[in-house]
């Protein structure tokens, strides 16, 4: 018995499509898995590059802390500045924080406790220009403070207004001691002549994390005149590298 002849379109045109799924499912899985591995490192190439760029601007943010601290504590080493010459110094924390915007204070801290200070604070959507000034009135606070005892001390706060005036505030610091804070004592342990990055840490003015870049001053008798600082808060930092512009 003959069986029926299969019709010859239906068969070349199951050949023909069985043939072109081959070809397709041949040439498509190879190009897919080549077209992820290409994008794969092309997304690594440009994650890398992104956070290249992020830690270079970020670095550039913070570069202008070490000509400022290296001159301050060179001018202070040198007598250009004399360091028992509070109101001097103070002039001279106010030209470099107004030269420098991303910091948030220039300070020196003397070696007998004192604190000089200019720094930025938060005036609702602007920052205003304020400094501080502790002075010791105990003669024997050296051994009270690393007695364990906090030293009696007076601060004296001031705020600038729009014409260039200060005006005295209410103090907003009542008891430090710039000697027992980590940057200083990092400026401390550093190597003679050698600036040092002080890791995070919480600013005690506003309760606020940030880095400090510190040196130490030494006079001619080798004697510690004090450490010179720049610090920058977390939160300015934060809003420079969030309003960087990464490309596409």
């Amino acid at each position: 018995m003959n069986r029926p002849a299969l019709p010859l379109f239906g068969v070349v045109g199951t050949a023909v499509l069985g043939l072109l799924v081959f070809v397709t499912v041949s040439v498509a899985v190879p190009m897919y898995a080549s077209s992820r591995d290409s994008v794969d490192k092309l997304w690594q190439a440009l994650a890398s590059e992104v956070a290249d760029h992020t830690a270079r601007e970020a670095l550039r943010f913070l570069e202008p802390a070490l000509p400022f601290v290296d001159t301050t504590s060179a001018a202070l080493r040198d007598g250009a500045l004399d360091p028992e010459d509070d109101a001097a110094v103070l002039a001279w924390l106010e030209i470099a924080i107004d030269a420098n915007p991303q910091f948030t204070w220039t300070s020196f801290g003397r070696s007998d406790g004192t604190f000089l200070a200019m720094y930025k604070w938060p005036d609702g959507e602007t920052e205003v220009l304020r400094q501080t000034h502790r002075t010791v009135i105990d003669s024997e606070e050296i051994s009270e403070v690393f007695g364990g005892q906090m030293p009696r001390a007076h601060f004296a706060d001031f705020q600038r207004d729009n014409s260039g005036m200060w005006h005295s505030i209410p103090t907003t610091m009542t008891h430090y001691d710039p000697r027992l804070r980590p940057w200083y004592q990092s400026a401390l342990e550093a190597a003679q002549g050698e600036g040092v990055w002080q890791e995070p840490y919480i600013f005690l003015s506003r309760m606020q994390p940030g880095v400090a870049y510190a040196k130490r001053v030494t006079g001619s008798d080798g004697a510690v005149l004090g450490v010179v600082a720049a610090e920058f808060e977390a939160s300015p930092l934060s809003h420079f590298v969030k309003g960087l512009q990464l490309g596409q």
